[in-house]
């Protein structure tokens, strides 16, 4: 998969996360691992997924990305069951 870097959060420090990063059909996301206790609360993962955290301002510029009259990045659903949105 390539990655095209996207930004950071203007509040981390040079060097470290959080950022978005473009890719074919997507984003990447690179942020602070999650501890066992927040993970535990994620539905339906598998093995060869994980979350991050990441603070609102790094996807929230996403809504300036977009124009008028270029379609909204769609939530895409992964894995099995019902999720919330």
């Amino acid at each position: 998969m390539r990655l095209t870097f996207m930004w950071k959060d203007p509040a981390s420090q040079q060097g470290s996360c959080p950022a978005l990063y473009a890719a074919e059909n997507g984003y990447v996301v690179q942020g602070t691992k999650l501890d066992a206790v927040t993970r535990a609360q994620l539905r339906d993962m598998t093995t060869d997924e994980d979350g991050v955290f990441v603070p609102a301002p790094v996807l929230d510029r996403l809504r300036g990305v977009a124009s008028d009259d270029a379609p909204q990045p769609q939530p895409r659903r992964v894995g099995g069951g019902p999720q919330n949105l």
